[in-house]
């Protein structure tokens, strides 16, 4: 059985101007390691949405062949998988990200 992965192709273009650059928020993501963090990105449908989480969270990754195929699969799609405090897990895509804030950094669109 295969999962269905949604489109992310068809993206409005017209809006990438209020977005912080994939390659800046992958940099600044990088340097936060294993730290908590509040990013705030857009939906394919256009709603706003804000996680407060964790990155790279290990105890929460499953740790076989299965689980490593979907983290390098969603990295090439460019998502982030984020560990909220909860015990749930969300991802967004890099280049949606609208503010990223943690220790120190706060980083919005508009303000690279």
């Amino acid at each position: 059985m295969t999962r269905q992965v949604k489109n992310t192709a068809a993206r409005a273009k017209s809006d990438l101007g209020a977005f912080i650059r994939a390659d800046i928020v992958r940099a600044e993501l990088d340097k936060l390691q294993n730290q908590f963090l509040t990013v705030t990105f857009m939906k394919n449908n256009g709603e706003l949405r804000t996680y407060n989480g964790q990155l790279r969270a290990t105890s929460r990754l499953v740790g076989n062949d299965r689980g490593i195929a979907q983290g390098q699969a969603m990295k090439a799609r460019g998502q982030v998988w984020l560990a909220l405090p909860n015990g749930e897990s969300k991802s967004f895509y890099l280049d949606r990200v609208v503010n990223i804030r943690a220790r120190g950094l706060d980083m919005s669109a508009g303000a690279q």
